[in-house]
């Protein structure tokens, strides 16, 4: 009911939480009541784009995530292609599988000298008690700035399961691996070309992927972003 009371609501990169079916009826008189019906409505990726056309919007844009916005082809040119001496790395404690998570730290281990493990969620660290824990891996506290700390100092790569921990190196031109543990991930990796690499395929594609050279190439949405914005100035 207190979401009944909010009313010309502007979404900005919002997403689907889940996959699913369809939209509920409730969950569409929900937003009939809330949103605007005339601004343009921002989404983060083109499976959200459909649900709220399903659920009767007509009025809604794929922006991408506001945090890809920044990932020009002129600023991707300026992430390495090539893999680093150590990784910042890390591993999610609402999405929990220790062996694939333990894949995922054996391959580091063996591919960087170096894991900086960046304990983003209130219970990474309970979390990573439970998994096999290489000798060369320190762990970094919970704090953005401790985090950026290590992205500033250079010499690393992000692998990962924060799907924005792995967009915010990017944004410090960092050569990012983002491995996907929901649609988040899986679907801003289609939509926009993030470096995304499904959980279920890091036997056959993490290693791989960390030893060769690519080249980062986010394909941001550049005119529907402006679309989105000027009518704010209009």
């Amino acid at each position: 009911r207190e979401k009944m009371n909010f009313s010309n609501v502007i979404l900005l990169g919002v997403g689907w939480g889940e996959y699913q079916e369809k939209c509920t009826d409730y969950s569409r008189m929900i937003y009939r009541t809330m949103l605007n019906s005339s601004l343009l409505h921002s989404v983060r990726d083109q499976y959200t784009l459909e649900k709220l056309q399903q659920a009767g919007f007509k009025n809604v844009i794929n922006t991408g995530c506001p945090t890809t916005w920044a990932l020009t082809p002129e600023f991707c040119q300026a992430i390495p292609t090539k893999k680093s001496k150590d990784v910042v790395a890390t591993i999610t404690d609402y999405r929990r599988d220790a062996e694939k998570d333990n894949e995922m730290l054996a391959i580091l281990s063996k591919s960087y000298e170096h894991i900086y493990l960046w304990l983003q969620g209130e219970h990474d660290e309970e979390y990573l008690q439970a998994l096999n824990v290489p000798e060369n891996l320190t762990t970094v506290p919970a704090s953005l700035e401790a985090y950026e700390e290590i992205l500033k100092k250079g010499g690393v790569d992000y692998v990962g399961t924060r799907l924005h921990a792995g967009i915010h190196a990017l944004n410090h031109k960092i050569r990012s691996v983002i491995i996907a543990v929901d649609n988040r991930a899986t679907e801003m990796g289609r939509d926009v070309n993030l470096p995304v690499i499904q959980r279920n395929d890091i036997t056959e594609k993490l290693e791989k992927k960390i030893n060769s050279e690519f080249v980062t190439d986010i394909q941001i949405k550049k005119e529907n972003i402006e679309c989105f914005k000027a009518q704010f100035r209009r």
